[in-house]
């Protein structure tokens, strides 16, 4: 839940639709372009008297349905009520002058997406250019906004080094070597341990939430793979991985006719379903619906379709090298008709018809 009670407030904190809709904050950025689904999300990830055990948000998915920019949304209505505040240093009780920062853990530093729709929303609302320090639109700064309020982009683990690490977006990559996977692992648990140790209360709530994005198609390399699971139960932590039609239902694009896919599990592969196929156990429930829409997509290649479009992990299997029986071999050394073969296997009949020669003038057996 919040940690901020209403007597905190210079003013008390509109709630996230009309954050969202309204053009004094975020209408003017979004202009109606935040899906509704995410809309739907985000009101239930922040409840009307602002209270909720949620301190993690994890926007997985398909691809190409607006995950940045939902996280981005969050990330910025915590900033907003954040300044709303009175007294944060007093009120969270830490140092006066301490730098309250929003952290943005990004590949690409104030360069990445990310970064450049924080800006373009922040220069776009006229709540949050009436409070800024700063002039300068290129750059998101420690103390850009009152009570040493800022934004800070970081991209190695020793940026939060001794720094006031209050809220954060992190966005989850492909990884080029296993020493950037580390390193953003490393900047993942800073960060997360930064807002925990720091800000946490008695009831285990933090006044920002850690927004971490990542798509589908990116899991079988992320560090996030192994503790999603068990994420996924825990109250603290929202995950929200949608399909790409459930993401863009309001689109009207969906006849409502759909194919039954098997997504795979530990020992058995995905697949499209034949009709009647699924058993009473729904094939341990790893089952899903998908729109005839897409009915080309996963038959032409099913370990993509699944992440790209459905949102649902997978690990494609890498292909298994078969060592073949003795009687390959010579069936293969049969079939090529090179001089040096055949000079090969002449020579090799001529030993057998001698050798069965000599069996039969010494033994004198008929073959």
């Amino acid at each position: 839940m919040s940690r901020f009670t209403p007597d905190a407030f210079v003013s008390t904190p509109v709630d996230i639709k009309t954050f969202i809709t309204d053009p004094q904050y975020l209408g003017d950025f979004l202009c109606g372009g935040l899906y509704p689904y995410w809309q739907d999300k985000l009101q239930e990830t922040y409840e009307e008297d602002m209270t909720s055990p949620i301190s993690e948000v994890v926007i997985s998915g398909s691809l190409g349905i607006g995950k940045n920019c939902a996280a981005v949304v969050g990330f910025l209505y915590d900033l907003y009520v954040l300044t709303l505040v009175k007294d944060p240093h007093s009120y969270l009780k830490i140092i006066p002058g301490m730098p309250l920062d929003m952290v943005i853990s990004v590949p690409g530093g104030n360069s990445s997406n990310i970064c450049d729709l924080v800006k373009d929303a922040i220069w776009l609302s006229p709540y949050f250019v009436s409070i800024l320090l700063t002039k300068n639109r290129d750059v998101l700064e420690e103390g850009m906004f009152p009570n040493q309020i800022g934004i800070l982009p970081i991209e190695n683990r020793a940026d939060v080094l001794g720094r006031g690490v209050i809220g954060c977006i992190f966005e989850d990559s492909v990884y080029d070597t296993v020493n950037d996977k580390r390193r953003m692992q490393d900047i993942y648990y800073m960060c997360r341990r930064r807002m925990i140790s720091r800000f946490m209360t008695q009831d285990g709530s933090v006044p920002c939430k850690l927004w971490t994005v990542t798509s589908a198609s990116n899991f079988p390399e992320s560090f996030l793979w192994d503790v999603l699971e068990e994420y996924r139960a825990v109250d603290s932590v929202k995950v929200i991985e949608p399909s790409i039609w459930q993401a863009q239902a309001h689109k009207g694009i969906y006849c409502g006719e759909t194919f039954s896919v098997f997504i795979g599990d530990g020992y058995d592969a995905p697949r499209i379903l034949k009709d009647g196929e699924i058993g009473g156990d729904n094939l341990h429930g790893r089952v899903i619906h998908v729109p005839v829409e897409y009915l080309d997509d996963f038959q032409k290649d099913i370990y993509s379709a699944l992440p790209d479009l459905a949102g649902v992990p997978v690990i494609k299997p890498e292909p298994q090298e078969i060592t073949p029986a003795w009687h390959t071999y010579i069936v293969s050394y049969l079939s090529n008709d090179s001089k040096f073969n055949r000079a090969v296997l002449y020579a090799f009949g001529v030993i057998i018809v001698f050798i069965l020669g000599v069996i039969y003038g010494v033994y004198g057996i008929k073959l």
